[in-house]
């Protein structure tokens, strides 16, 4: 089992991993998902279906500023785009989300969210809405969704998670002026999910619960739920969870908007663990100026993990970029 300060950084090391952009993970990971790109625009692998590997793949490329109009990751970022709007159905539906659809769905609605506050496109906001009504019209009675968005299905938190984390998104994105619908969907989720810790016994499995209704670390219950958190260590060797990137990613997300020494004490222990636990490939691929360059990805500590490389490494990527873009402690 790793000792809480294993995977540290020197100082030295933090200096040089802030300061260099080729060998920063984020970008080795870029990189590396440019290559991993299928030709019509996806991602998939045996254990990675292509909905749900293309939506967290395309928001590590938004989430680290890059738009179609960017130098060296426009094109892959077009080819997502191209790629989603390609297979989403008239009735707002893609091809493809079969494995979990309201997991799968939710992440491309988010993505399309994303895409449409950083670049005002009209027919990525058509796309967006389209999704985000199928959100709102497989909402359950009870305010949360099943994994199935079958309406007389059971209520799946971690597929609630992404619908809510999307609509808050399409929020943020300008879309609730669209469709007053999306204010009512928010608002009946956010009673159910936050009866999961009204009792005040919290556990690491709530992270996700806590991360998306959290208002900017102000709410009282939410900055208590955030601070019983397990975040000594991110436990590589032997995770705490079935499935630890998921849990460690909602985490980050937690701490982060619950702001101080807690998120600055968890942004070290992620940086650092991160940084040590990618897997890097020496000259794998080559930069938008034909020189060689090094890519990265991870692989999740449990075999358990809900899906594969590609949706760990974008988690993993996605927690790095949390603080890489937002430097700033809320």
């Amino acid at each position: 089992m790793p000792g809480p300060t294993q995977d540290r950084l020197s100082t030295e090391e933090e200096v040089a991993y802030k300061d260099d952009y080729s060998g920063h993970p984020i970008i080795r990971t870029l990189r590396w998902l440019k290559k991993e790109q299928n030709l019509e625009g996806s991602w998939s692998s045996p254990k990675d279906p292509h909905a749900v590997a293309t939506g967290l793949a395309l928001l590590c490329f938004l989430s680290h500023g890059d738009t179609p109009a960017s130098d060296e990751f426009g094109k892959t970022v077009e080819k997502a785009l191209r790629f989603l709007i390609a297979i989403q159905d008239k009735n707002g539906r893609f091809a493809g989300t079969t494995t979990n659809p309201a997991i799968e769905h939710g992440i491309i609605a988010l993505a399309l969210c994303e895409t449409y506050g950083m670049t005002q496109n009209p027919i990525i906001k058509d796309a967006a809405i389209k999704a985000l009504s199928v959100i709102i019209e497989s909402q359950l009675p009870s305010g949360l969704w099943s994994s199935t968005y079958d309406k007389n299905g059971v209520p799946d938190i971690e597929a609630s998670v992404w619908q809510i984390r999307a609509t808050k998104e399409a929020k943020t994105a300008g879309l609730w002026r669209d469709d007053k619908r999306l204010e009512m969907a928010y608002a009946n989720a956010e009673t159910p999910i936050k009866a999961y810790f009204a009792d005040g016994t919290y556990t690491n499995s709530l992270a996700p619960v806590i991360a998306i209704l959290q208002r900017n670390g102000n709410d009282t219950a939410y900055r208590t739920a955030t601070e019983t958190l397990n975040i000594r260590d991110m436990n590589w060797a032997k995770p705490p969870y079935s499935n630890p990137i998921y849990q460690w990613y909602f985490i980050t997300m937690a701490t982060y908007w619950h702001g101080g020494t807690l998120s600055d004490s968890w942004k070290i222990i992620v940086h650092a663990t991160l940084s040590r636990r990618q897997i890097v490939v020496e000259n794998g691929s080559e930069d938008e100026k034909g020189r060689a360059v090094d890519i990265g990805y991870w692989v999740s500590p449990s075999k358990e993990e809900r899906y594969g490389k590609l949706y760990t490494t974008s988690l993993c990527c996605l927690m790095l970029m949390i603080h890489y873009r937002y430097p700033a402690s809320q």
